[in-house]
C-alpha cells in the first residue's frame, strides 16, 4: 500500500531518507510514533531564530555541557594519535613490513567498531539500572581509565605484537566511551541537544590538529615512548572530569522559553 508516509519504488537511499525526514511529522499514523512524540517533533523541527539563539546562550554556559565537551577533548587526544599515527608508528618505529602494518591497523578499527557498539550497550543498561549519571560517567571512566595503562605498557613492551595487541585493547576502550559522551550531551541539552553535541564534537575535533602536531614535536624531544604515552595522561584527566559531570541533570530552558 502506498500512501503519504510510505516512499514509492523509485525513492532509493539517500533520497530516500531525506524524504522520510520531511514527512515524518505529519505521519501521525506511523506505528510506533505517539501523539506526544508527533508534538514534540513538529515543535523541536521548528524553532525561532530567538530560540535557536537562547539554546546556544544556554549550553555555552552550562557547566555539565562544557565538562563534557573537555573530557571528549582529552578522549579524542587519544582518538587522534591512533588516528594519526598508529600506521607511521607500526612502519617506521616499529619496523613492521607496510603490509602487516596495514592489517594491523585496519584490525584496530575492527576493534574500535565492536566495542564502540558494545559501549552503547553497556551505557543503556547501566543507565536503565543505576541512572544516567552513573550510567554515562561508568561507562566513560572504565574506558578511559582502562585505556591508560595499556597505551603505557604497549608503548614500552618490546615486542611489536604484544605492542600491537595491547595498543589496539587501548583503541578499542576509547572507543566503548563514544556513546556514553552522546548520550549525556543530549540528556542534559533536552531539545538543545544538535547545540550541545555541536559543541561538544567541535572540542573532539579541535584536538585532532592540536595531537598532529604535538605527537611528533613529543617524539623528536623525547621518544616515541613519550609521545605515544602522552594518551595516558589526558585519558585520565578526560575520566577525572566525569566526577563533576550529571548526565541526570537537564539544563534549565532559557529565560522566557517552555516546552
Amino acid at each position: 500500500m502506498r500512501g503519504p508516509c510510505w516512499p514509492g519504488s523509485s525513492e532509493r537511499w539517500d533520497g530516500g531518507w531525506r524524504w522520510w525526514r520531511r514527512r515524518l511529522p505529519r505521519c501521525s499514523s506511523r506505528p510506533g510514533v505517539s501523539p506526544e512524540e508527533l508534538a514534540l517533533i513538529r515543535f523541536e523541527g521548528n524553532p525561532s531564530p530567538k530560540a535557536a539563539a537562547s539554546g546556544w546562550t544556554a549550553v555555552l554556559v552550562n557547566r555539565d555541557i562544557l565538562a563534557i565537551t573537555f573530557s571528549y577533548f582529552c578522549m579524542n587526544y587519544v582518538f587522534y594519535l591512533f588516528f594519526n599515527w598508529f600506521f607511521y608508528y607500526l612502519t617506521e618505529v616499529r619496523r613492521l613490513p607496510a603490509v602487516a602494518g596495514g592489517a594491523f591497523t585496519a584490525a584496530q578499527w575492527i576493534v574500535g567498531a565492536v566495542t564502540a557498539t558494545l559501549g552503547g550497550v553497556v551505557c543503556d543498561r547501566l543507565s536503565l539500572r543505576f541512572g544516567p549519571k552513573l550510567g554515562c560517567r561508568a561507562t566513560v571512566m572504565a574506558g578511559l581509565l582502562g585505556s591508560a595503562p595499556l597505551l603505557l605498557v604497549g608503548a614500552a613492551v618490546e615486542s611489536p605484537n604484544a605492542a600491537v595487541g595491547l595498543l589496539s585493547c587501548s583503541f578499542g576502550l576509547i572507543q566503548l566511551t563514544d556513546g556514553a559522551y552522546w548520550t549525556a550531551a543530549m540528556r542534559v541539552a533536552g531539545r538543545h541537544g544538535s547545540a550541545a553535541t555541536g559543541l561538544m564534537n567541535t572540542g573532539g575535533n579541535v584536538v585532532g590538529g592540536i595531537g598532529a602536531l604535538m605527537v611528533p614535536l613529543l617524539a623528536a624531544a623525547f621518544g616515541w615512548e613519550v609521545a605515544v604515552s602522552s594518551g595516558a595522561a589526558f585519558a585520565v584527566i578526560g575520566a577525572i572530569v566525569w566526577l563533576w559531570i550529571r548526565a541526570d541533570r537537564p539544563m534549565p530552558e532559557p529565560h522566557g522559553q517552555t516546552r
